[in-house]
């Protein structure tokens, strides 16, 4: 299993930057901008156990992704699996940890690309520039 972790430091206090996370609908404002969702099914908020899941093209290339929400633990952690999509495992960990009017969010992602002999090549070369 591959592991990637990218913490970045926001102007928000961590109630509020979880309560963002819990809108599949603000994917868009923290993609990258060849990420395009073209359809997206979940619940509002997100709950515990939740499924959701979406449509996208990413550099022309389209996919299905489905997902499961884990762990809610507010307003430190959100963790989500993929059940469906293009991973043969994705589990993504969003932790929140204040500091003043500051969060630090932590991204935690492991995964487990498809391909085969060729999974490192793509790991190096498409999907780790992504995360």
């Amino acid at each position: 299993m591959l592991r990637f972790e990218k913490t970045s430091v926001i102007k928000a206090t961590p109630a509020d930057l979880y309560r963002f996370f819990l809108d599949p609908g603000n994917l868009a404002k923290i993609s990258p901008e060849d990420f395009h969702v073209t359809e997206l099914n979940a619940a509002l908020p997100l709950t515990l156990g939740a499924e959701f899941s979406l449509k996208a093209e990413v550099g022309g290339a389209k996919f299905v992704w489905s997902g499961r929400i884990l762990v809610l633990d507010p307003p430190k952690r959100i963790v989500d699996e993929q059940v469906r999509g293009p991973f043969k495992r994705f589990v993504h960990t969003h932790q929140f940890r204040g500091i003043d009017n500051h969060t630090f969010l932590i991204d935690e992602i492991e995964y487990q690309p498809r391909f085969g002999p060729l999974a490192a090549l793509v790991d190096k070369y498409v999907i780790r520039p992504r995360l």
